[in-house]
């Protein structure tokens, strides 16, 4: 939406989720998973790794994460916000 256009809260509810959230994680985990050696921030080591950027890059995973948001966010919401960095393409 444009800058001060407002959006319909209960625009996605009207239409059928397109995936439930077993097909969405498993979505998520296809595009975003990563097998390997990691050095995470804490210095600890791990064998995969969830790349958010991924998913974030696919329509169909955010369109999901969108449905199953309006699922959660009060009656009457209509204006939704997301942190800069990273948070962008779900806000």
């Amino acid at each position: 939406a444009m800058a001060g256009q407002r959006i319909d809260p209960n625009a996605l509810r009207r239409y059928p989720a397109i995936m439930n959230h077993e097909e969405l994680a498993s979505r998520i985990a296809e595009t975003s998973v990563l097998r390997g050696t990691f050095t995470l921030r804490s210095g600890r080591t791990s064998s995969w790794y969830i790349d958010k950027y991924r998913f974030t890059t696919q329509p169909d995973v955010l369109e999901g994460l969108a449905q199953l948001a309006t699922q959660v966010l009060p009656e009457g919401t209509d204006r939704v916000a997301g942190a800069e960095l990273g948070g962008v393409p779900l806000a």
